[in-house]
Protein backbone atom coordinates (compact mmCIF):
# COMPACT_ATOMS: atom_id res chain seq x y z
CA UNK A 1 0.00 0.00 0.00
CA UNK A 2 1.26 3.30 -0.84
CA UNK A 3 1.65 5.41 2.10
CA UNK A 4 2.79 9.01 2.59
CA UNK A 5 3.40 10.58 6.05
CA UNK A 6 3.47 14.61 6.48
CA UNK A 7 6.09 15.32 9.29
CA UNK A 8 5.42 18.46 11.28
CA UNK A 9 6.91 21.45 9.68
CA UNK A 10 6.94 22.17 14.07
CA UNK A 11 5.27 22.29 17.08
CA UNK A 12 2.20 22.35 17.71
CA UNK A 13 1.85 20.39 14.07
CA UNK A 14 0.97 17.09 14.52
CA UNK A 15 1.99 14.11 11.93
CA UNK A 16 -1.08 13.36 9.20
CA UNK A 17 -0.71 9.71 7.55
CA UNK A 18 -2.86 9.11 4.08
CA UNK A 19 -2.79 6.72 1.56
CA UNK A 20 -4.43 5.13 -1.00
CA UNK A 21 -4.85 0.85 -0.91
CA UNK A 22 -4.56 -0.99 -3.97
CA UNK A 23 -6.57 -3.98 -5.54
CA UNK A 24 -4.98 -6.65 -4.11
CA UNK A 25 -5.34 -5.24 -0.71
CA UNK A 26 -9.11 -6.12 -1.15
CA UNK A 27 -12.62 -4.49 -1.41
CA UNK A 28 -13.13 -2.03 1.03
CA UNK A 29 -16.80 -1.25 0.36
CA UNK A 30 -19.70 -2.90 2.65
CA UNK A 31 -22.82 -2.03 -0.16
CA UNK A 32 -21.29 -4.22 -3.05
CA UNK A 33 -22.56 -8.06 -1.43
CA UNK A 34 -19.24 -8.53 0.21
CA UNK A 35 -18.78 -10.80 3.64
CA UNK A 36 -19.33 -7.60 5.96
CA UNK A 37 -16.45 -9.32 8.19
CA UNK A 38 -14.35 -10.04 5.46
CA UNK A 39 -14.79 -6.13 4.38
CA UNK A 40 -13.75 -4.96 7.93
CA UNK A 41 -10.69 -7.31 7.82
CA UNK A 42 -9.67 -6.07 4.23
CA UNK A 43 -10.06 -2.61 6.31
CA UNK A 44 -8.23 -3.77 9.75
CA UNK A 45 -5.70 -5.05 7.38
CA UNK A 46 -5.03 -2.08 5.83
CA UNK A 47 -5.17 0.00 8.78
CA UNK A 48 -2.02 -1.49 10.22
CA UNK A 49 -0.24 -1.84 6.84
CA UNK A 50 -0.53 2.35 7.25
CA UNK A 51 0.60 2.34 11.17
CA UNK A 52 -2.75 3.02 11.54
CA UNK A 53 -3.96 -0.60 13.48
CA UNK A 54 -6.83 -0.30 15.85
CA UNK A 55 -8.10 3.67 15.03
CA UNK A 56 -11.53 4.03 14.40
CA UNK A 57 -12.89 4.13 10.66
CA UNK A 58 -15.27 7.29 9.81
CA UNK A 59 -17.23 6.49 6.24
CA UNK A 60 -19.85 8.30 4.23
CA UNK A 61 -22.50 7.02 2.40
CA UNK A 62 -20.88 7.93 -1.14
CA UNK A 63 -23.78 9.53 -3.38
CA UNK A 64 -21.85 11.67 -6.41
CA UNK A 65 -22.90 15.19 -4.52
CA UNK A 66 -21.03 17.77 -2.75
CA UNK A 67 -21.87 17.25 0.87
CA UNK A 68 -18.93 17.75 3.11
CA UNK A 69 -19.04 16.98 6.26
CA UNK A 70 -17.15 17.18 9.99
CA UNK A 71 -15.87 14.38 12.02
CA UNK A 72 -15.49 14.38 15.29
CA UNK A 73 -15.95 11.20 17.72
CA UNK A 74 -19.74 11.68 18.28
CA UNK A 75 -20.08 10.96 14.38
CA UNK A 76 -18.59 7.71 15.32
CA UNK A 77 -21.69 6.96 16.86
CA UNK A 78 -24.26 7.76 14.26
CA UNK A 79 -24.60 5.88 10.91
CA UNK A 80 -23.00 7.02 8.41
CA UNK A 81 -24.82 10.23 6.42
CA UNK A 82 -24.70 10.51 2.67
CA UNK A 83 -21.53 12.74 1.80
CA UNK A 84 -19.31 12.70 -0.32
CA UNK A 85 -16.39 14.29 1.74
CA UNK A 86 -14.94 14.47 5.37
CA UNK A 87 -13.41 16.68 7.11
CA UNK A 88 -11.69 16.40 10.67
CA UNK A 89 -9.59 18.25 13.38
CA UNK A 90 -9.80 15.34 15.40
CA UNK A 91 -6.86 13.58 15.90
CA UNK A 92 -6.57 9.60 15.84
CA UNK A 93 -9.70 9.53 13.84
CA UNK A 94 -8.93 7.64 10.20
CA UNK A 95 -11.54 9.19 7.21
CA UNK A 96 -12.04 6.46 4.75
CA UNK A 97 -13.53 6.65 1.45
CA UNK A 98 -13.81 4.12 -1.62
CA UNK A 99 -12.80 5.10 -5.39
CA UNK A 100 -12.72 2.78 -8.38
CA UNK A 101 -12.69 5.37 -11.40
CA UNK A 102 -13.56 8.76 -9.61
CA UNK A 103 -10.98 10.63 -7.80
CA UNK A 104 -9.82 10.29 -4.39
CA UNK A 105 -8.70 13.28 -2.88
CA UNK A 106 -7.11 14.19 -0.07
CA UNK A 107 -6.81 17.17 1.94
CA UNK A 108 -4.52 17.97 4.55
CA UNK A 109 -2.91 21.61 6.60
CA UNK A 110 -0.33 20.71 8.92
CA UNK A 111 0.03 23.66 10.51
CA UNK A 112 -3.74 23.74 10.93
CA UNK A 113 -3.93 20.15 12.29
CA UNK A 114 -7.02 19.25 9.92
CA UNK A 115 -7.40 16.62 6.93
CA UNK A 116 -9.70 15.56 4.98
CA UNK A 117 -11.26 13.06 1.96
CA UNK A 118 -13.35 13.98 -0.90
CA UNK A 119 -14.70 10.87 -3.53
CA UNK A 120 -14.89 13.12 -6.85
CA UNK A 121 -16.43 11.67 -9.86
CA UNK A 122 -17.66 14.09 -12.97
CA UNK A 123 -21.23 14.16 -10.96
CA UNK A 124 -19.64 15.90 -7.49
CA UNK A 125 -16.99 17.51 -9.41
CA UNK A 126 -20.03 19.73 -11.61
CA UNK A 127 -22.03 19.50 -8.39
CA UNK A 128 -18.64 21.56 -6.53
CA UNK A 129 -17.11 18.59 -3.97
CA UNK A 130 -13.85 20.07 -4.18
CA UNK A 131 -14.74 23.72 -3.26
CA UNK A 132 -17.34 21.64 -0.73
CA UNK A 133 -14.18 20.31 0.97
CA UNK A 134 -11.74 23.20 1.38
CA UNK A 135 -14.42 25.42 2.67
CA UNK A 136 -15.01 23.21 5.14
CA UNK A 137 -11.03 22.71 5.91
CA UNK A 138 -11.19 26.39 6.45
CA UNK A 139 -14.25 26.48 8.50
CA UNK A 140 -11.58 24.20 10.90
CA UNK A 141 -8.61 26.86 10.04
CA UNK A 142 -6.94 25.79 7.40
CA UNK A 143 -5.77 28.07 4.86
CA UNK A 144 -5.97 27.16 1.14
CA UNK A 145 -2.04 28.17 1.12
CA UNK A 146 -0.95 25.89 3.25
CA UNK A 147 -3.69 22.84 2.09
CA UNK A 148 -1.94 20.23 0.53
CA UNK A 149 -3.95 18.14 -1.94
CA UNK A 150 -3.02 14.02 -3.08
CA UNK A 151 -4.68 12.87 -6.23
CA UNK A 152 -4.99 9.37 -6.03
CA UNK A 153 -5.25 6.75 -9.21
CA UNK A 154 -8.74 7.03 -11.00
CA UNK A 155 -9.52 6.81 -14.99
CA UNK A 156 -7.79 8.32 -17.43
CA UNK A 157 -9.43 10.86 -20.34
CA UNK A 158 -8.11 7.95 -23.29
CA UNK A 159 -10.67 5.76 -21.22
CA UNK A 160 -13.07 7.61 -20.34
CA UNK A 161 -15.67 8.57 -23.00
CA UNK A 162 -18.72 10.13 -21.74
CA UNK A 163 -21.47 11.79 -23.30
CA UNK A 164 -21.93 15.36 -25.07
CA UNK A 165 -23.69 16.62 -22.05
CA UNK A 166 -21.80 15.12 -19.55
CA UNK A 167 -19.41 16.22 -20.23
CA UNK A 168 -20.58 19.83 -20.95
CA UNK A 169 -22.27 20.05 -17.66
CA UNK A 170 -18.24 19.14 -16.36
CA UNK A 171 -16.74 21.63 -18.56
CA UNK A 172 -18.37 24.46 -18.21
CA UNK A 173 -17.40 24.55 -14.80
CA UNK A 174 -13.41 23.02 -15.06
CA UNK A 175 -12.42 24.06 -18.82
CA UNK A 176 -9.47 21.69 -18.18
CA UNK A 177 -11.57 18.70 -17.93
CA UNK A 178 -12.21 18.58 -21.71
CA UNK A 179 -10.21 16.16 -23.70
CA UNK A 180 -10.65 12.88 -26.76
CA UNK A 181 -10.21 10.09 -26.54
CA UNK A 182 -6.99 8.34 -29.12
CA UNK A 183 -10.43 6.72 -30.97
CA UNK A 184 -12.13 10.92 -31.11
CA UNK A 185 -14.47 10.49 -28.49
CA UNK A 186 -15.46 13.17 -26.42
CA UNK A 187 -13.88 12.17 -23.09
CA UNK A 188 -13.74 13.49 -19.60
CA UNK A 189 -9.77 14.57 -17.71
CA UNK A 190 -11.37 14.22 -13.94
CA UNK A 191 -7.69 14.75 -12.63
CA UNK A 192 -7.21 18.04 -14.67
CA UNK A 193 -10.72 19.14 -13.50
CA UNK A 194 -9.89 18.29 -9.60
CA UNK A 195 -6.44 20.60 -10.51
CA UNK A 196 -8.76 23.40 -12.01
CA UNK A 197 -11.17 23.00 -9.14
CA UNK A 198 -8.14 22.79 -6.38
CA UNK A 199 -6.32 25.98 -7.70
CA UNK A 200 -9.96 28.05 -8.58
CA UNK A 201 -10.01 27.21 -4.42
CA UNK A 202 -6.61 28.78 -3.76
CA UNK A 203 -4.62 25.45 -3.61
CA UNK A 204 -1.70 24.97 -5.61
CA UNK A 205 0.38 22.55 -3.63
CA UNK A 206 -0.46 18.58 -4.62
CA UNK A 207 1.03 15.70 -6.20
CA UNK A 208 -0.35 13.29 -7.92
CA UNK A 209 -0.17 9.41 -8.09
CA UNK A 210 -1.12 9.15 -12.05
CA UNK A 211 -2.15 5.84 -12.69
CA UNK A 212 -5.12 5.09 -14.09
CA UNK A 213 -7.44 2.87 -12.96
CA UNK A 214 -9.04 1.04 -15.89
CA UNK A 215 -5.65 0.19 -17.61
CA UNK A 216 -4.09 -1.34 -14.92
CA UNK A 217 -6.55 -4.46 -13.71
CA UNK A 218 -3.66 -5.62 -11.40
CA UNK A 219 -3.45 -3.03 -9.27
CA UNK A 220 -6.85 -0.99 -8.88
CA UNK A 221 -10.57 -1.50 -8.80
CA UNK A 222 -12.50 -0.07 -11.71
CA UNK A 223 -15.83 0.68 -12.05
CA UNK A 224 -16.15 1.49 -16.12
CA UNK A 225 -13.95 -2.29 -16.49
CA UNK A 226 -15.38 -4.31 -13.99
CA UNK A 227 -18.82 -3.44 -13.21
CA UNK A 228 -19.49 -3.75 -9.16
CA UNK A 229 -16.48 -5.57 -8.09
CA UNK A 230 -15.13 -3.50 -5.69
CA UNK A 231 -13.16 0.00 -4.66
CA UNK A 232 -9.85 0.66 -3.40
CA UNK A 233 -9.42 2.54 -0.23
CA UNK A 234 -8.21 6.66 0.11
CA UNK A 235 -7.66 7.35 3.61
CA UNK A 236 -6.09 10.10 5.92
CA UNK A 237 -5.77 10.55 10.06
CA UNK A 238 -3.97 12.66 12.67
CA UNK A 239 -1.55 10.26 13.21
CA UNK A 240 -0.28 11.62 16.27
Amino acid sequence: MPMTTLLSHGPPAPAITAGFSTRPDGNVSLALGDDPAAVHRTRAAILDAAGLGGLPVATVRQVHGARCVTVDPFYLEREPYQADGMVTASPRIVLMIGVADCVPIVLADPFAGCVGVLHAGWRGLHAGIVEAGINALVALGGDPGRIHAWLGPSICPDCYPVGQHTRAQVTRRYPQGAAVTPAGEGSLDLIAASVEALRNAGVDKRDIVGECTLENPARWFSRRRDGRSGVQAALVAISR
